[in-house]
C-alpha cells in the first residue's frame, strides 16, 4: 500500500479540519516485528486486550485492530450464550396510580404567584409567562395534576 501525501508534515495533512496522521499512525509507524510476536504470545496466553495494550504500551483499540487485521482468532472460544434457567422471569408489576383533583389554571404572572401555589407555567402573554397558581402539594413546586404530570408514577415491585 502507498501513501502519496503533498506534504512530508503530518501537520499539515488536513482533512476536513482533522489531522490524518491519527488515521495513518500504522503506515508511518509500524508495528515492530518483535512487538507482533509479543503480541501474538499474549493472544495465544488468553490475555484481554487491555492487558495486551498495557504490556505493548499501545492503546486497547489499535491491539484490537491489529488482531482483526491479521485476522488471529482464539480456538475454541465462542460466544457467551445468555441462560434462561439461570433465573425465572419476574411477575408484571403493577402500577400505583395516583389521584389528582383537576383545579382549573388560575394564570398567574411570577410576581403575582405566593409561594404556596404551583409553579407550573399554563402560557405565555405580552406580560409574561403565567403559571397555574393552584395549592400546591407538600414536597413539590407544583399542585397534584401537574405534579403527576411532570413526575412518572412510583411502580410497586
Amino acid at each position: 500500500m502507498t501513501l502519496t501525501l503533498a506534504h512530508t508534515d503530518p501537520a499539515t495533512w488536513i482533512i476536513r479540519g482533522r489531522l490524518l496522521a491519527y488515521l495513518a499512525q500504522d503506515l508511518l509507524e509500524p508495528w515492530p516485528s518483535q512487538q507482533v510476536r509479543t503480541m501474538r504470545a499474549l493472544f495465544d496466553a488468553g490475555l484481554s486486550y487491555g492487558l495486551m495494550a498495557r504490556r505493548l504500551g499501545r492503546t486497547r483499540n489499535a491491539v484490537m485492530s491489529k488482531v482483526y487485521r491479521l485476522k488471529w482468532s482464539r480456538e475454541g472460544t465462542t460466544k457467551q450464550v445468555r441462560r434462561t434457567d439461570a433465573r425465572p422471569p419476574r411477575p408484571p408489576r403493577k402500577a400505583v396510580v395516583l389521584k389528582a383533583s383537576r383545579t382549573p389554571p388560575k394564570g398567574l404572572l411570577l410576581l403575582d404567584l405566593p409561594p404556596s401555589s404551583c409553579h407550573y407555567p399554563t402560557g405565555e402573554t405580552a406580560a409574561g409567562w403565567l403559571f397555574c397558581g393552584s395549592p400546591r402539594q407538600d414536597q413539590s413546586s407544583y399542585c397534584a395534576h401537574h405534579h403527576k404530570r411532570c413526575h412518572k408514577p412510583k411502580v410497586s415491585p
